[in-house]
């Protein structure tokens, strides 16, 4: 293997083992918000406050799980693309073994890729699946509400072009993911790529991408970091923090007083990366401008 090759793929690794630790956070952030089958939002009284009355105070904690869904829902599209190209080029190698050439499968490359660990090991798999367990209930408690603000009409019609948007039956996918796991067996690529699943063309090709220039009429870099705890865009916000190990920024851990602008739950989620990064890193000064 190549010297850029073995370096890409070393950091392919790292960055999935980032995600495997991050999901475990998000499942803690979502059960430390949940309470039975409703999720602490801050806005329970969204059926009724009149729109002067919704306060940012009120919204904080729907922001937030927005963004972890929403990092959670890319992951899902990453992996089910893995998958949809596996599949594919097994088709293709299946295809040139029935023509007689023995040759070494073009799959086999792709399927080491590190991303697949997230459904090939049963421990990892669990964290798969309760994370979009808890997208799929958050999604379905928010669309169920009934706001009367413009901020909590945005806040409700993001999450349900959350799901809409992204191609997924999160729904079936949950199921077929479930029936594997309970069956103590290997997920198959196949299984998750059925048409009962996905929506391959809405998977691969977004709404923005089939208008010309529209990209870049967008505010946001392509490039833009992220806060590596809370997934927010660090776009004009100084970073405060910066993680000694992954080199990850964040804004979160500076403040952490309990001052009532921040539902509790949220609070106490974040104090828990207080000290050390998701990845275990200690943090170390950052004031570097984004």
């Amino acid at each position: 293997m190549a010297v850029k090759d073995f370096r890409e793929d070393l950091t392919a690794r790292w960055k999935v083992a980032h995600e495997l630790c991050y999901l475990i956070a998000c499942n803690q952030a979502f059960d430390d918000c949940k309470d039975g089958d409703i999720y602490d939002l801050g806005i329970r009284d969204i059926d009724w406050r009149p729109e002067d009355e919704l306060t940012s105070f009120l919204v904080d904690a729907v922001w937030q799980l927005i963004s972890l869904s929403t990092w959670i829902v890319s992951l899902t599209e990453k992996l089910l693309k893995e998958c949809v190209m596996s599949s594919n080029l097994d088709l293709y190698d299946s295809e040139k073994e029935n023509d007689g050439d023995v040759s070494m499968s073009s799959s086999s490359q792709l399927l080491d890729a590190p991303v697949l660990l997230h459904i090939c090991h049963p421990y990892f798999l669990d964290n798969f699946v309760t994370a979009l367990s808890h997208v799929q209930r958050f999604c379905v408690y928010v669309k169920s509400l009934t706001p009367r603000g413009r901020t909590a009409q945005i806040a409700r019609d993001i999450t349900v072009d959350l799901i809409n948007n992204s191609g997924i039956d999160v729904s079936a996918l949950l199921a077929t993911l479930e029936q594997t796991r309970q069956e103590a067996k290997v997920v198959d690529e196949h299984c998750v790529t059925q048409p009962s699943v996905l929506t391959k063309a809405t998977l691969f090709i977004k709404p923005h991408d089939l208008v010309d220039g529209l990209g870049n009429l967008s505010t946001v870099p392509k490039d833009a970091d992220k806060d590596i705890i809370s997934k927010n865009l660090l776009i004009g916000v100084v970073a405060t923090m910066k993680c000694s190990q992954c080199g990850g920024k964040t804004t979160l851990a500076d403040d952490l007083s309990s001052d009532g602008s921040i539902p509790l739950p949220w609070r106490a989620w974040e104090k828990k990366w207080a000290v050390r990064c998701i990845c275990g890193g200690r943090w170390k000064k950052a004031t570097t401008m984004l």
